[in-house]
This record gives C-alpha cells, structure tokens and sequence, in this order.
C-alpha cells in the first residue's frame, strides 16, 4: 500500500508434528495440513473481530505460484523459476471443526492440483507479453494479483543447519512486499516450519495473525491426534465435479485466450 508494510513472525512449529497430522488425513500433503492451519488461523482473527466474511460461502480468496517446470528440466534455462499464478478460496463455511477444515482446505487444493488453469493462464500470458512494454505488462500483472486478499507462499527450505559468517542460522523467514492486502509465507527449515506475516500499514497489526498460528496448530493436532477411529472425509456435494470445475477454467482460459487475441490484432495494426 501507499503507506507501506508491516511485517510479524510466527513461532515455529515442528515439521515432525506436521507430518502426523498429515498421515491421518489419507491422500493429504505436508502443504495441505500447512495451508489448513492458515485458513484456521485466518478464521480465528476473523471470528474475534466480528467479520461478517465468515458467513459468506466465498471466504477468503488467497493467490499464489504454481511451478510449471518441467522435471529434470536444465535450471540454467529457467534460472530454477517458471511460474503462474493461480488462487484457492478458504472455505470458512465448510470448516465446523478443525478436522472439517483440513478437509474443506484438501478440497481447494485438489481443484486447483486437477485444473489446468495456471498452463493455459501461462500460455495466454506469454501471448500477451509480446505486444506489451515492460511498463504496461507491470501494469497487467499488479491489476491481476490485487484481485486477491492473500499472497500465498511455500518455500521447502533445508532440513540440515546452515551457517553464514561462521554462524548457525536459527531460522529463516521470507516476505514478499506486492500490492495485495495480506501476505502469508510458509518456509520450512531444519525440522521446523516458520510463517511470516506483510499486511498493509493501513490494515490490524499482522502479529495479530502471528500470535495465532501455532497455537492453532497445537489445537489442531490435538483434536486429531485424540480422535477416535479413521478420519472419514465427510460428503461433499462438489467433489464429484472435480473435472466440470476444471473445464469450467479451461473455457474461461480459451475466452481470455480469444479477447487477448482480438487486443493484439487491434495492437498489431
């Protein structure tokens, strides 16, 4: 924002503790617990202050980076980056217990994993950029991401100590300043994974959020890890449409496709 950012850390919580979370949600991710206990946290802050957005079935939309390389594809050609936005929704309405959200969250993740959205967003991005200036593609992509809430990160930092100066590094945080109003970074490193907080100046303190996050995830992975039975994901009426919404994303591709087709004709004249 015009007023600048304001940053806050979170306390650490251990990568070993994720892990059985996430190995009794079958099918799940390290990523998807990770991004379960934001919304939850998100939720929480929201809940204390009265939002009325925790009633509304659309939540909180969230954007982040879907890696397009290729495996085994040489990093001196992409410079280890190749990269398109894509976003997920936090579906507060869906998430009635801990266990609920983890699953409501799984859900976004899935459509976003079966969509093939972010390659044709790709592959129209690239069209477009040729008949645009540096300034004006700045322009495309900051009206593009500021639609969105949250900026979303996840960096797989390294599980053994580093050093630098001679020194053990404790713990690494990352930060992304973009015109979007909240940004949310996960990054693990040496069995432990650290969440840091950039909002703009204008909006509640961030260590409002980051006072939140572990004990969140404390409470998560007692409620889970004190249940009785299997975790059954319960029944959700949009799960067997997991291919309809990925069509539904490839037709709204083509027609950007088609409009971005008709503005370079006219750019091209």
């Amino acid at each position: 924002g015009a007023g600048g950012k304001r940053i806050a850390c979170a306390r650490g919580i251990c990568l070993e503790r994720v892990k059985e979370v996430k190995n009794r949600f079958a099918g799940s991710t390290v990523n998807d617990i990770l991004s379960a206990v934001l919304a939850l946290t998100i939720k929480r802050y929201l809940r204390e202050e009265g939002d009325p957005v925790l009633g509304h079935w659309r939540g909180v939309s969230a954007c982040f980076s879907v890696s397009l390389r290729k495996p085994g594809e040489s990093l001196r050609e992409t410079f280890g980056n190749r990269v398109c936005n894509d976003f997920m929704r936090f579906p507060f309405t869906e998430m009635n217990t801990r266990i609920d959200a983890v699953w409501a969250v799984k859900r976004q993740i899935d459509l976003v994993k079966s969509s093939p959205a972010a390659y044709a967003c790709d592959l129209v991005l690239q069209q477009v950029a040729r008949f645009l200036s540096y300034g004006q593609l700045a322009l495309f992509l900051k009206h593009c991401i500021s639609k969105y809430t949250i900026l979303l990160s996840n960096v797989p930092g390294p599980q053994t100590p580093c050093y630098f100066g001679g020194e053990e590094v404790d713990d690494l945080h990352f930060y992304t300043f973009l015109p979007v109003g909240c940004y949310c970074g996960l990054v693990s490193y040496n069995g432990k994974v650290s969440c840091s907080f950039a909002s703009d100046a204008h909006l509640p303190d961030p260590t409002h959020l980051a006072h939140r996050w572990a004990d969140e995830f404390d409470d998560l992975y007692h409620e889970v890890l004190t249940h009785k039975g299997p975790l059954q994901e319960p029944p959700h009426p949009a799960l067997p449409f997991v291919g309809e919404a990925a069509s539904r994303a490839l037709l709204r591709c083509a027609l950007a496709a088609g409009a971005v087709g008709v503005a370079a004709a006219v750019l091209g004249r």
